[in-house]
């Protein structure tokens, strides 16, 4: 007996995943024309390259929610319940668990979402709920929710077939066990997410500043920091505030990352593509106005 998501149930559940890929084919398909018109008039500064990197983020994005929801679901593989989420799986001896049908809108819904995906009716991966404690969940369509606890391990099961699934339970109690193997869990995830945002914060401070003090001694004392969507330039600031942007842009968005990392490791991965994305845009412009040396003053 199982229920697990096939590739097309995953494309299904993940409706959004199709705009997010034609939301993503603008910038794509600008970025390609300006790369083009750019690569024909060498006075002109290639926003190309950036914006088509800008548009391969949201596809980057897409693959992984259908990476992360294919194959999850649960399994009995013989006396063991599986309930296998990205990025965790937990499995439960069905000798030893215990369980009861529970209400989403009560003590055991959704209050936030720790590692997974959440999308509609579909929810899957580490939740913390409305009781302050952390389950396993996965929840497709508008089933019964089903509550199965284990020493310290919670898992919640929201599906087709899942009232079959109760039958191989047991014992049906409405107290479940203590979840704090699951508590310490979700614990190490936001520590996690915590850290790395932390690390990323000093790493790209210390890659802007090497970028500024690389380029400083070739720069104009006026650059071009402004261009229209034609490629000309529109706009000029001076050298000393121009390398002034890049590590307060950094440390800017590294704090904001940092802030908001407890919440979802997924934080952490958006603030990484927007620095990596600083920091590629900056280098354009500095590599631009040391070929050019930019207006005169």
């Amino acid at each position: 007996m199982s229920y697990e998501l096939s590739f097309f149930q995953a494309l299904k559940l993940n409706a959004g995943v199709w705009i997010m890929l034609l939301v993503s084919l603008l910038p794509i398909v600008l970025g390609i024309v300006m790369w083009r018109r750019s690569r024909s008039q060498s006075n002109r500064f290639n926003a190309g390259p950036i914006l088509i990197f800008v548009g391969l983020i949201p596809v980057g994005i897409s693959f992984w929610i259908l990476f992360a929801s294919l194959h999850t679901g649960w399994r009995l593989s013989g006396t063991t319940l599986i309930v296998k989420t990205r990025p965790q799986t937990v499995e439960l001896p069905l000798s030893k668990t215990t369980g009861a049908w529970v209400s989403p809108s009560g003590s055991y819904g959704l209050a936030m979402r720790l590692n997974g995906t959440s999308i509609g009716q579909f929810q899957t991966g580490l939740f913390r709920l409305n009781n302050g404690k952390s389950a396993i969940v996965f929840h497709e369509g508008t089933h019964p929710w089903l509550a199965l606890s284990q020493d310290g391990k919670l898992a919640l099961i929201s599906s087709p077939n899942v009232k079959t699934l109760a039958n191989h339970v047991g014992a049906m109690v409405p107290s479940l066990s203590s979840t704090a193997s699951t508590r310490l869990t979700s614990f190490r995830i936001a520590v996690g997410s915590l850290i790395a945002s932390v690390l990323s914060l000093v790493l790209f401070v210390l890659l802007q500043v090497w970028l500024s003090r690389r380029y400083e001694s070739f720069l104009p004392e006026k650059m071009t920091t402004h261009w229209c969507l034609d490629g000309q330039a529109n706009g000029w600031m001076s050298r000393k505030n121009t390398l002034r942007i890049g590590p307060i842009l950094a440390g800017s968005m590294g704090l904001i990352g940092a802030g908001l990392s407890v919440l979802s490791w997924m934080v952490t991965a958006i603030i990484l593509a927007v620095q990596i994305l600083f920091l590629i845009l900056l280098r354009q412009v500095y590599i631009y106005n040391a070929d050019k040396r930019g207006p005169s003053a």
